[in-house]
């Protein structure tokens, strides 16, 4: 299973990067085991206060990924 995850904001920062292609042999993975990655360690620890968008659309830590799915990381945002 291949999935691309896009790092905005802070994400990046922490990321070092702004995109990262994971390849895994899972057969199934949600959202929340994808976190458990030691590639995505930077972010796991922040994930509570985290977004994520699958293909564009919200998702809750238990949305079952896909091949091929983009995963967007989206920190909280601030500002006036």
């Amino acid at each position: 299973m291949r999935i691309d995850l896009l790092f905005f904001a802070h994400s990046a920062g922490w990321m070092g990067k702004q995109r990262l292609t994971l390849d895994t042999s899972a057969a199934s993975l949600t959202l929340k085991e994808l976190l458990e990655d030691p590639r995505l360690r930077p972010i796991k620890s922040r994930a509570a206060s985290l977004r994520f968008a699958i293909n564009e659309d919200f998702a809750r830590a238990d949305h079952a990924l896909s091949d091929g799915d983009e995963v967007a990381v989206l920190p909280p945002v601030s500002g006036g």
